[in-house]
């Protein structure tokens, strides 16, 4: 009966010393092999833009996201052996918030031996942002084809597109925005807009930039608070399907450029001072994200683009 009784002992030691022993327990879940990850929300102060596509970004870990229809976003962290060469990152580390033509806002998050710290001001044990972000507007980009090229117009051969870009301020201070110029030649005098872009609806990866290749130059422009500008371009449709800019009607000699038959989004090549934007989050979206004819479509914007269907069938 008593070796029984030190058998049943033997056992149940058995049993504590293997369950106590386990670096995951199969009754019940492990902690720590949850998945961490930094969530929130970021709505706009405008309402009448849409909250997807807002860039989120952390800063060291160089990791990136955007937020979904409803603002929401969510980073997920790796686990330390795999952050800083397997050291884990220490520190305070700053997340972003970028849309170009609103306000650039961060918040800090600390990080101790790749781990969420135990005090922190900006989130939650769990990485949830303890309060919804929330971007103030700059400047609000609406884009129109008028006269000859009024919305979802058909153009037929050597028709004239005019477009007018109109920019406002919807903020109590004055900043700074780039945009392309061209300055007209003798016996001309002034100078023109240029930089206008036709981004194919059907084809995306189609997008015709109408940029005169020499002569031009990015120039700044102060947008004064509370205030309204426009930019204003005309083209003319050849009936050899190509596109060429004109003031005034006066034909300026710019190189021509082929356009197919379809359905185009046009918008204007607008860029912001990018001072407190650290270069990292810039580079973590294109390596050359302000050039134009490169990596410019992939900036985080919020506008109001134009709609026009060229066609050289009728």
């Amino acid at each position: 009966m008593i070796s029984n009784q030190k058998y049943l002992i033997f056992i149940f030691m058995m049993l504590m010393f293997i369950l106590l022993s386990c670096t995951s327990n199969p009754f019940w879940q492990n902690d720590e092999v949850k998945e961490k990850s930094l969530t929130g929300t970021v709505i706009l102060s405008d309402s009448n833009d849409s909250y997807d596509s807002i860039y989120v970004w952390l800063e060291e870990f160089n990791l990136g996201t955007y937020t979904d229809d409803e603002g929401k976003f969510k980073i997920v962290i790796p686990p330390a052996e795999a952050q800083n060469d397997g050291g884990g990152f220490n520190g305070d580390y700053q997340l972003y918030f970028w849309l170009s033509n609103y306000e650039i806002q961060s918040v800090t998050i600390s990080f101790s031996n790749g781990e969420f710290s135990s005090i922190q001001d900006n989130i939650n044990k769990n990485g949830k942002l303890s309060n919804i972000i929330n971007l103030q507007k700059l400047l609000s980009i609406k884009t129109d084809v008028v006269e000859n090229g009024i919305t979802s117009k058909t153009f037929g051969h050597n028709d004239t597109i005019n477009v007018v870009v109109e920019l406002t301020s919807n903020t109590n201070y004055t900043f700074l925005i780039h945009t392309y110029l061209q300055p007209l030649h003798y016996p001309y005098r002034g100078e023109i807009q240029t930089g206008l872009i036709l981004e194919s609806l059907s084809d995306p990866l189609n997008k015709t930039v109408i940029l005169r290749q020499d002569d031009c130059d990015i120039v700044g422009m102060k947008i004064k608070q509370f205030a309204q500008y426009q930019l204003k371009y005309e083209y003319e449709i050849l009936s050899t399907n190509h596109i060429r800019q004109i003031v005034s009607n006066i034909n300026i000699h710019y190189n021509s450029f082929d356009i197919l038959s379809g359905e185009y989004k046009v918008y204007p090549y607008i860029s912001f001072p990018t001072d407190e934007v650290p270069d990292e989050l810039i580079n973590s979206i294109h390596d050359d994200l302000l050039h134009i004819k490169k990596g410019y479509y992939k900036i985080p914007i919020k506008r109001e683009d134009a709609i026009i269907t060229i066609d050289f069938d009728n």
